[in-house]
């Protein structure tokens, strides 16, 4: 069975679940970051960040790595000790959920040049 997700790539949390075990990554738990009292320790998990009602973006935890998208480092409660500086997300795509997924795969199958080849978006342009 292949995943298909909305027209506009966002993922909802049972969409991750599915696709999760498809690609038979462990996830062990998929959770709402207004609902995290302490930071979460070794394990897997998916990170729904509400920016506004409605609105929210996933970021990912793998035994104390954060993982964001967008290269934004990690809320402290969530005790990170390593984390991304590289943005592979567009700031107006929708797909955050899936580059979360993906850097949960390249973590568990020990498949680091899956991330390795993309351009950093966080660029600044000169035009002097």
């Amino acid at each position: 069975m292949i995943l298909k997700l909305n027209n506009l790539g966002e993922s909802t949390a049972n969409e991750l679940q599915q696709l999760a075990n498809q690609l038979n990554v462990q996830i062990d738990n998929i959770l709402d970051f207004r609902n995290i009292r302490a930071p979460l320790g070794d394990g897997n998990y998916i990170i729904l960040l509400r920016l506004n009602p409605g609105v929210g973006h996933w970021v990912c935890m793998c035994n104390n790595e954060y993982f964001d998208s967008m290269g934004i480092g990690p809320p402290r409660i969530l005790g990170a000790t390593k984390c991304n500086e590289k943005q592979y997300q567009g700031s107006y795509d929708n797909y955050c959920g899936l580059w979360s997924m993906l850097y949960l795969y390249s973590k568990q199958h020990n498949r680091p040049d899956l991330l390795r080849n993309f351009y950093d978006l966080n660029t600044e342009v000169s035009l002097s």
